[in-house]
C-alpha cells in the first residue's frame, strides 16, 4: 500500500491512541519543521521560507496554531508598510497549514478567502498570524484566522477561508 503524501510527515509517528500531551508535542514538532525548511510545506525557495516564517504558538486540542512572519524591507508598499498582498499571503498560508495539519490531506487548495485590513504593518515589526479551525468537513475546512503586531498585539487584520479537503 502506499504511504500516504504529507507535508508532516513526522505526524505519522504519532500512535492512535495518543494522549492530548503527545498530540500537542507533536503539532509543536511539526510546525518547528516549517519554520526550519524540514518538510515540502515551507521549503526555504517557497513564498513562505522567503517571508521567513516563524512558528510562535499552537494548541491542538483548539485547533489552533501561530506562525509569525518578521517584515522586512522587499514586503513593503510605497507608503512604508507590508504590502496588502503580502499580509493576505501570510495569512492565506497560515490558514492553509492548519488545513493541512488537521485534515491531514496532501492537497487543500484555498476555495475562498475574505481579509479586512485593520491596521498597517510596519518594517520591523513581526506580523503574528492565528488561524482556529472552526468546522471540518468530509469536503471543506473553515477557517478563521487574525493577524496582530507583535510590538503592540493590535489586530491588523481579520480573515475567513474555506479550504478544499482532497482525499
Amino acid at each position: 500500500m502506499d504511504e500516504k503524501k504529507t507535508f508532516f510527515p513526522r505526524k505519522q509517528e504519532l500512535a492512535p491512541d495518543a494522549d492530548g500531551r503527545e498530540r500537542q508535542r507533536m503539532m509543536e514538532l511539526c510546525l518547528r519543521d516549517v519554520e526550519t525548511g524540514a518538510n515540502d510545506f515551507g521549503g526555504k525557495s517557497r513564498i513562505i521560507g522567503l517571508m521567513h516564517i516563524k512558528y510562535v504558538d499552537c494548541c491542538e486540542a483548539q485547533k489552533s496554531l501561530t506562525m509569525g512572519f518578521p517584515v522586512e524591507e522587499w514586503e513593503l508598499n510605497p507608503g512604508n508598510t507590508m504590502h496588502g498582498g503580502m499580509i493576505a499571503t501570510a495569512v492565506d498560508s497560515v490558514m492553509g497549514l492548519a488545513s493541512h495539519y488537521f485534515s491531514d490531506c496532501p492537497f487543500t487548495p484555498t476555495i475562498s478567502m475574505n481579509i479586512n485590513y485593520i491596521k498597517p504593518v510596519f518594517a520591523g515589526d513581526v506580523l503574528e498570524v492565528t488561524a482556529q479551525i472552526v468546522h471540518s468537513g468530509r469536503r471543506v475546512c473553515f477557517i478563521q484566522a487574525e493577524g496582530r503586531r507583535r510590538s503592540d498585539g493590535k489586530t491588523a487584520v481579520t480573515a475567513q477561508g474555506s479550504y478544499m479537503v482532497s482525499e
